[in-house]
């Protein structure tokens, strides 16, 4: 009995250290994902602000260039975070089925 419970201890105190590593890479993400949301609404406020000129002088080619970018890091955030999401699903199976 008394081993059973110190097992079912360490499988917490491991569930809690990698929860909070989990933690810590979500944190990090968020901060990643403001990050270039600042740059988005920074992208979009210097658009409409050069609407009339990016109309005239910039080629639609040329916006999408810059556009992929941001395109890219949004695909590489969302990997990211499905990658936590699988991590944190393997913590909850691992904790209520070893």
């Amino acid at each position: 009995m008394r081993a059973n419970k110190k097992n079912s201890l360490q499988k917490v105190h491991a569930f809690i250290r990698e929860l909070g590593a989990n933690t810590r890479e979500f944190h990090a993400f968020t901060r990643e994902f403001g990050a270039n949301t600042r740059e988005f609404h920074a992208f979009t406020r210097e658009f409409r602000a050069n609407t009339r000129e990016l109309l005239l002088l910039v080629s639609l080619e040329q916006i999408l260039v810059r556009f992929m970018p941001l395109l890219v890091s949004s695909e590489q955030i969302l990997v990211n975070f499905m990658l936590l999401l699988v991590s944190s699903e393997q913590i909850l199976v691992n904790c209520f089925y070893s």
